[in-house]
């Protein structure tokens, strides 16, 4: 039993692993191979936070005039908003409202 907790115990030494690390970093990604593959990761990496930024305002209500170019749309939106078991907590929400009043404007 001793030798299990001394096993655990022991020191780990950083040195060798600090020193593979700056290794790694003055010859791969220091060399213009590495600089090149690095930028590369950044540009697609902002590309894709920017296209998950665009999706997620895609979520946002549609406008009234949206919705009257839309009219199929709308009805589904308005049927949805109706047919819902929390209904009227739907109905209140800006995309049920436009929906609605775009159905209003468009069949006066």
């Amino acid at each position: 039993m001793p030798q299990i907790i001394s096993a655990a115990t022991k020191k780990f030494d950083t040195k060798p692993f600090i020193n593979n690390v700056k290794k790694f970093i003055s010859e791969a990604i220091l060399t213009d191979t590495g600089m090149i593959t690095v930028l590369a990761l950044v540009v697609t990496l902002t590309g894709l936070m920017l296209m998950q930024s665009a999706m997620s305002q895609s979520d946002e209500a549609k406008s009234v005039a949206w919705y009257v170019s839309n009219i199929k749309t709308a009805q589904i939106k308005n049927n949805e908003c109706h047919r819902a078991n929390n209904s009227l907590e739907l109905q209140s929400t800006p995309d049920c409202i436009n929906a609605l009043h775009a159905i209003e404007i468009s069949f006066k």
